[in-house]
């Protein structure tokens, strides 16, 4: 299951503030929970570019949103079915879906310590 979606979609006007770039970001987690039905997403911490308007400064989060819900094999307990793992990013574009940039921070997270198991 993957999400997709501007970062900014819910401003109308204006430039970004620290403050909504924050509850963007805070807001993330909430996304998941509702979307995958899990306890816990883990959010990779985005990079904010310094961006100028008509000469007011602010910092932006990149343009995409991207959250996975990875499912593969039990991680802990053999006699479970699968396990599950939420992941959420901000990126430059929707393509590739999982950025160069991207992919090895994935790659390290430590799936048996985040992902859980499940017997359904």
């Amino acid at each position: 299951m993957i999400i997709a979606q501007h970062t900014y979609r819910t401003l109308i006007e204006g430039i970004p503030s620290e403050r909504l770039n924050e509850r963007i970001v805070n807001d993330v987690e909430e996304l998941c929970k509702r979307v995958f039905f899990l306890e816990r997403c883990i959010i990779i911490p985005p990079t904010l570019s310094p961006r100028e308007f008509r000469g007011k400064s602010w910092r932006a989060l990149p343009p995409v949103l991207i959250a996975v819900l990875f499912r593969c094999l039990p991680i802990r307990y053999p006699g479970h079915v699968y396990s599950e793992l939420a992941v959420a990013w901000f990126q430059s574009s929707i393509e590739p879906l999982i950025s160069e940039q991207i992919l090895p921070l994935i790659q390290k997270l430590d799936w048996a310590r985040h992902a859980k198991d499940f017997t359904d």
